[in-house]
Parts: structure tokens; C-alpha cells; sequence
């Protein structure tokens, strides 16, 4: 769906390239990325004090990037690579991947703000629309929370370095299983927030401190498994997370009061045109940046799903739930939620979304204010290039 423009030479007059003089035939660069637009009719709690109150019942979004990215084949089987998304957004934080990597013997090496290996190499359940909807990708969910945090992040995916620095090798596949292994050092990216140092950069500044609000390390290990048999493709996965606090705390269920621990597993079977699939996350999320829930609880959730194309036409069901612990004896924030959407493929790189979502979020206290039933029909267009 995507369609590279290639031209280095190109770029470094635009300005869009600058850096030290280079042998002849660097890498070059293509130019990719997508943008999408939907519309969507919401309808939810909407009384005085619940979470819909004084909201519209109509929204539009929208979700752009831009990436850069090229590689180059050295004569010893050397291959380098680099890659730059840009967030077609108006926000202060414009990258959304930033990293390099080189590959020698299907070795892989990736350097700077990239998703860990445990992320990248996950299984999802099947989303039944477009990519950002779904609960596996909730870039687009129309729902009011409140003050539940069981709506923060409904995925199975382990997202807690996020784009931080970080440094991941994977090794190659064999039989069908790979093994990646990412280090964070500091979670957050370097020219940001407790990383930055002399002119926004954290390397000239020196090592960013060890008593910072988040993590000490984080190692992230992530393992996949792939193979077809008969007629069937088969897709496995897990991941798992550790981390340790900087700043410790007394206080239970405060940030940084216990260690973080996450793992993930997730299965795919896809044959002929259906695809279904399963995952599965649980954590001791420890109030880390990027977990998606604000103190240190447990938290659990799993999704299943189906999808099945023909043609130009794709159709798909989702379901999910989650669960998340308020406290010693104060119960826990639930959610269960599921979705009914498709697409169409106008032509390349065109591509029509629709579907139905239905969430319903409870609270451990029953508040009124933090509990909603909410239903969506949203369209969209995606245009990818």
C-alpha cells in the first residue's frame, strides 16, 4: 500500500537532509506514511456527573504520519538501515520512531526511540477494520472515561519503554522462532523530559540521573513463533518486561511503590481467507510511564478475534476485557468492550473503514461519574502512500 519516492540527492537539496560529508551511494531514503480521517456518532452516559455530560454526539479525528526510512547492502553482506516517522500533528512532540539499524547474518541490531523487542514482536487478535481501530490499536476510541483508568489502554501489547532510547537485538528465525532482547536504560527519549541534556540532547549533557520519576532499567525480552501446517498459518508470541523504580515509595499503590513486571502472549491461525486469533496481558505495572494506568496496580485483559476478507472487502469482530485493581480491598476498574467493522479497498493506497463499537466501563467504587456504557458508528478514509 505503500509507495516509496526515492531520491536522496533530492531531499538533501530540499533541506530535508543534513549532516557530514558521505561516501558515494549512501542510503537512500523513500518516503512512505499514511492519513486518516473519520467520522463517528457517539452515544453515551450523558445525566449530570456522568463521564458524556455536556459532549457532543458527533467527532471527527484524524491520524497522519510521514516516514523516511532506507537501507544499503554493503559487499561483505553488511546492511544499514535508518528510519524517521514524522506525526502529522499539531503537537510539541513531532517523532514518533527515530532509530538506525545494521543486520549481518540475519543478526539484527536496532539503535534509538523504537518500540521493544517484546512489542514489536507481538501477536495480536485481529482487528476488524482499519489499523488504529480496534482495542489492540485504540488510536480512535470515542468513549468518555471519566476518571476510570481501565480505558487508558486496552491493549495486550507491553508498551512501557515506549519510544525511549533503547537498544534491541534480534537474532535470526530458526524453525520457525525468533529471539529479540532490548535494554532501556532511561525511559524517556533523549531530547526529552528527565533525559535532556546541554541543547535538548542528552548524550552532551551527560547520563541522565538515577532519582528521576521512572525507571532505573528496563529489560524487555520478546520471542515469536511462525509456521504453516497443511493449510493453516500459525503465529505465536511472548514478551515479558522488568523494571525497577528510581524513586521508590513507602506508599502502596503509589508510583514507583513496587517493581514492574509485564508479559504478554498472543495466537494467530489464518487459512484460506479468515484469520483468528487470541492474546493475553497481565502486569504489575508499578506506575511507569506508558503502562496506561496511574499508580501501582495489577492489571489483566485479554482480547479474541475474527476477520474475513473477499475481494476488496474485509469484515471483522472484536472483543475484549480488562480489569484493573483499585487498591487493597477496594476492587478493581472493569471494562468489557467489543466491536463490528470492515473495510474496502477503493484502489491502491485508498481505503474505506466503518463499524460499530459498544463499551461498557464499570467502576470499583460504582461512582457515577466514572462508569459508561457508550456506543460508536464511525466511518473513515485512509489514504496510504
Amino acid at each position: 500500500m505503500k509507495k516509496y519516492l526515492y531520491g536522496t540527492t533530492a531531499l538533501i537539496a530540499a533541506g530535508a537532509v543534513a549532516g557530514p560529508a558521505m561516501a558515494n551511494d549512501p542510503v537512500k531514503l523513500g518516503v512512505g506514511g499514511w492519513y486518516i480521517f473519520n467520522v463517528g456518532l457517539v452515544s453515551g452516559d450523558d445525566a449530570v456527573g456522568e463521564p458524556a455530560a455536556n459532549t457532543r454526539d458527533h467527532v471527527f479525528s484524524r491520524w497522519g504520519i510521514i516516514g523516511f526510512s532506507g537501507n544499503s547492502t554493503f559487499d561483505n553482506g553488511l546492511q544499514v538501515g535508518a528510519a524517521f516517522d514524522i506525526k502529522a500533528e499539531n503537537n510539541t512532540d513531532h517523532i514518533e520512531d527515530s532509530y538506525i539499524w545494521m543486520e549481518f547474518a540475519d543478526f539484527r541490531v536496532q539503535m534509538g526511540a523504537r518500540n521493544s523487542a517484546s512489542n514489536t514482536m507481538h501477536y495480536q487478535s485481529p482487528t476488524p477494520s482499519m489499523f488504529g481501530w480496534g482495542f489492540e490499536s485504540p488510536v480512535f476510541t470515542f468513549t468518555a472515561p471519566g476518571g476510570n483508568s481501565t480505558l487508558a489502554y486496552t491493549s495486550t501489547y507491553l508498551t512501557t519503554s515506549g519510544d525511549a532510547e533503547k537498544i534491541t537485538v534480534f537474532t535470526p528465525r530458526m524453525g520457525g522462532f525468533q529471539l529479540g532482547v532490548s535494554y532501556t536504560p532511561e525511559n524517556c527519549q533523549a531530547a526529552t523530559a528527565n533525559c535532556n541534556g546541554l541543547f535538548g540532547l542528552g548524550s552532551i549533557g551527560g547520563p541522565p540521573a538515577e532519582n528521576n520519576a521512572g525507571s532505573d532499567t528496563l529489560w524487555d525480552v520478546g520471542m515469536n513463533y511462525v509456521s504453516t501446517v497443511g493449510d493453516v498459518d500459525l503465529a505465536m508470541s511472548f514478551g515479558y518486561t522488568q523494571g525497577e523504580p528510581e524513586a521508590p515509595s513507602t506508599t502502596t499503590g503509589a508510583a514507583g511503590s513496587d517493581d514492574l513486571e509485564a508479559f504478554s502472549t498472543g495466537l494467530r491461525a489464518s487459512v484460506n481467507n479468515i484469520t483468528v486469533g487470541a492474546a493475553y496481558r497481565q502486569s504489575n505495572d508499578g506506575g511507569f510511564t506508558g503502562t496506561g494506568v496511574v499508580g501501582d496496580f495489577d492489571r489483566t485483559n485479554w482480547s479474541v478475534g475474527a476477520r474475513y476478507s473477499t475481494g476488496p472487502w474485509g469484515f471483522g469482530v472484536q472483543y475484549v476485557e480488562m480489569d484493573v485493581e483499585a487498591g487493597a480491598g477496594a476492587g478493581s476498574d472493569e471494562i468489557e468492550a467489543f466491536e463490528i467493522g470492515g473495510t474496502y479497498d477503493v484502489g491502491p493506497g485508498v481505503q474505506f473503514a466503518f463499524g460499530l463499537q459498544n463499551i461498557t466501563m464499570t467502576d470499583n467504587a460504582r461512582a457515577a461519574a466514572n462508569e459508561n456504557d457508550v456506543s460508536a458508528v464511525f466511518v473513515g478514509t485512509a489514504v496510504f502512500f
